[in-house]
Order: C-alpha cells, then sequence, then structure tokens
C-alpha cells in the first residue's frame, strides 16, 4: 500500500479501513504494545481540534457581550442564529 502523491486528508481516509482491522487485531498484541497514529495527521488533526475549541470559545465571548449589550438573555441568540443566513445573503448579493 502507497500513499504517495495523495492529501494528507485522502491518506488518513486510505488508512481508516485498515483501522477496523487494527482494533480487532489489537486482542493479539503482546501486552504493553499498542498502535499509534504520528506523524504529520496527528499535528493536523491537533490544530483543528484547538481551532474548534477557539471558535467555540469566540462564539460564546461574541454572545456574553452582546447579553450585556442588550441586557437580555433571548435577543442575543436569535440575533447569533440569524447572523450565518444573513452573511450568507450578503454574499451572494455582492458576487
Amino acid at each position: 500500500m502507497t500513499y504517495s502523491g495523495q492529501s494528507r486528508g485522502g491518506t488518513l481516509a486510505g488508512l481508516k479501513g485498515h483501522f477496523s482491522i487494527i482494533n480487532a487485531s489489537k486482542k493479539e498484541l503482546p501486552r504493553g504494545s499498542q498502535f499509534i497514529v504520528r506523524g504529520q495527521i496527528q499535528t493536523i488533526a491537533h490544530a483543528f481540534a484547538g481551532l474548534l475549541t477557539g471558535l467555540v470559545f469566540a462564539i460564546a465571548l461574541v454572545y456574553l457581550l452582546i447579553v450585556m449589550n442588550f441586557h437580555r438573555g433571548l435577543t442575543p441568540s436569535s440575533f447569533l442564529w440569524h447572523c450565518p443566513p444573513r452573511l450568507a445573503g450578503l454574499v451572494w448579493f455582492l458576487s
């Protein structure tokens, strides 16, 4: 099996098919042995996890700032819920 010339996402997708075989054979591994995916795939997965965490904290911070501005909890949730469609419409209108 060779993955040269593929993107890292394509390589990971190819390896995921083999993970079920590896997980099934983990019981047959000698005691103390383990299978770990390392390298750039691990770094990219860690970076995306940090990006998702930062995005969640940013949305929470914006929500709290809007709550402080409106002095209510329901109005900011409605405002944040309707922002993505508004932005999509704006981009569509400007293109």
